[in-house]
């Protein structure tokens, strides 16, 4: 481990970078299986003592970072972080920027922080609230500005839902500076931002609000192009849920067989890897997608027959199903990627498929919350639903009637006509024209 740190640490080695996440993801995966199982936090508390998280802080930051992590675990390491720290006088921020000084990883954990809900524990003045927004808002290239967007939208959102943040004043004045001390791309993300989260921003006044207004335009046409659902109404729904690795095969492919079957489902045709069921006017299949086999999924063979793709795998596996395209494929379509904290890759694949409505999962997604986000969508689009908008609430309270223990996971995922994937399509529409 020491090895791996020196080699990030000195060099920038993109080596040892992934590999030191590698260890996070692994580690915390480790620990989520078991958690999912019982939802015991004592056991929890007992495995995470004896993988030896604790001793050794880089281990604890990087794991801290995984997508497969969840709130009780990342407590955990939290407290742990903060003990480490208190132990050398030190405050949490400082332990940090020790750990990674040309501070690899830091923005990762600030997002991931305010994801949980616990930025306090790092920022704890006015000045360590300003460093921490200059480092995620200031100054980006059009590149970083497209590929954080999102996540940075989900940031905001994080921050301004949380009336009780003791810097919010703060937080809403200080983006508005930035706002105006940007330009081009970044300028654009910030004056979005802020269009798009008008409603929440209730320190600013009318004045200052007043040269982002022109902005309401151009949302309001990005949500109705993000939304619309009117070109598969009226013809048979096609699916495809591909489990894109062993675990997804072997944990639940005959489960959600089950479930759809309990459902008026019939099984029409079946094959060694591939299972069609048939609901009315709906064909769905269930597909081994994993590409260890002599044919993994190829997403190209459907693109002009397919109408929705579900992905089931653990996190950073779903880029076997949606694959890196050469030309953007502008076929509308519907993907719904199921793996821990999939929405932070939505614009990923919104570079290579334009066309597509695409739901991200912005927190632990299971097996169950996936397969009745799924079921409650087709029934929706089969029942004439024509947008995002009303589909999402029609999600939600099916759901919530249907498994009300599930309501936390369905509220965890990220919608086309939600604030920030609507930032995100208004970045990527700026940077196209730029370059017009």
């Amino acid at each position: 481990m020491s090895a791996l740190v020196g080699l990030a640490n000195d060099d920038g080695n993109d080596r040892a970078i992934a590999m030191l996440r590698r260890v996070g993801e692994d580690k915390v995966l480790l620990l989520r299986q078991g958690y999912l199982a019982n939802h015991n936090e004592k056991e929890l508390q007992a495995r995470f003592r004896d993988n030896n998280f604790n001793n050794n802080p880089h281990f604890l930051y990087v794991s801290f970072l995984s997508r497969e992590n969840f709130t009780a675990l990342a407590t955990m390491i939290l407290v742990e972080l903060k003990k480490q720290a208190n132990g050398q006088n030190k405050d949490l921020n400082a332990l940090l920027h020790g750990l990674y000084p040309r501070g690899l990883f830091y923005k990762d954990f600030i997002l991931q922080a305010a994801h949980f809900s616990m930025l306090e524990n790092i920022v704890t003045t006015s000045g360590a609230l300003h460093e921490v927004m200059d480092l995620l808002f200031k100054d980006l290239s059009p590149k970083e500005v497209n590929v954080f967007a999102l996540r940075l939208a989900l940031f905001a959102e994080d921050i301004l839902r949380r009336k009780e943040f003791q810097y919010q004043k703060e937080f809403q004045e200080y983006l508005m500076k930035l706002h105006d001390e940007a330009a081009g791309s970044n300028k654009w993300l910030l004056a979005a931002l802020m269009a798009v989260y008008a409603d929440q921003l209730t320190y600013l006044n009318t004045l200052q609000t007043e040269n982002i207004s022109k902005f309401k335009k151009e949302i309001n046409a990005e949500t109705e192009e993000n939304i619309s659902l009117e070109d598969m109404l009226d013809r048979p729904l096609k699916a495809h849920i591909v489990f894109a690795d062993r675990d997804a095969e072997r944990d639940h492919y005959q489960t959600t067989l089950g479930f759809f079957k309990s459902h008026g489902y019939t099984v029409s045709s079946k094959e060694e890897n591939k299972v069609i069921l048939e609901k009315g006017e709906i064909i769905l299949s269930l597909i081994k997608g994993d590409p260890e086999r002599e044919k993994g999924y190829d997403i190209n063979e459907y693109l002009s027959d397919v109408d929705i793709v579900v992905s089931r795998s653990h996190s950073g596996h779903e880029s076997r199903v949606f694959r890196e395209q050469p030309e953007p494929v502008n076929n509308k379509m519907i993907f719904l990627v199921s793996a821990c904290r999939s929405a932070t890759d939505i614009p990923r694949y919104n570079e290579s498929y334009p066309g597509a409505h695409i739901i991200g999962s912005n927190s632990t997604a299971t097996g169950d919350a996936t397969n009745w986000v799924t079921y409650y969508l087709l029934e929706g689009i089969r029942n004439g639903i024509a947008d995002f908008r009303d589909l999402e609430v029609y999600l939600k309270e099916n759901i919530e009637k249907a498994a009300p223990n599930l309501q936390s996971e369905e509220n965890s995922y990220v919608f086309p006509a939600d604030e920030s994937q609507v930032v995100q399509k208004i970045v990527m529409k700026y940077g196209k024209e730029s370059k017009n």
